[in-house]
């Protein structure tokens, strides 16, 4: 995520803190309520996802990180705190196709 909103569409992309939705924050809501979104979940709670259609936020696309890793097995990151040379290579990739999906969207 920080790698789309930071560098490959950075003009294009903003990130909210998910406890801030949790929290039912103003300024998060008014956010996922007026821009279209993209959740990226870690596991199959979907916590992302969740509460973004919870907040009653304009949901556009999801992605789940262990769908990726099904793809890419051979990348599997060495630790969820410490990443390493195939975990960062994974982030690459979901943060490519993010990117992708970024371009569909806008160009709607």
């Amino acid at each position: 995520m920080y790698e789309v909103v930071e560098n490959l569409r950075q003009n294009d992309a903003t990130t909210v803190c998910l406890p801030l939705l949790t929290i039912r924050d103003q300024e998060a809501l008014k956010l996922v309520r007026s821009n279209r979104c993209i959740s990226i979940d870690g596991c199959p709670f979907q916590c992302a996802r969740k509460n973004i259609e919870t907040s009653k936020g304009k949901l556009a696309a999801s992605f789940m990180v262990t769908d990726i890793l099904r793809e890419n097995k051979d990348l599997k990151p060495e630790a969820v705190t410490e990443l390493g040379p195939k975990g960062l290579k994974l982030s690459s990739i979901l943060a490519q196709k993010i990117a992708q999906k970024i371009d569909e969207i806008n160009s709607r």
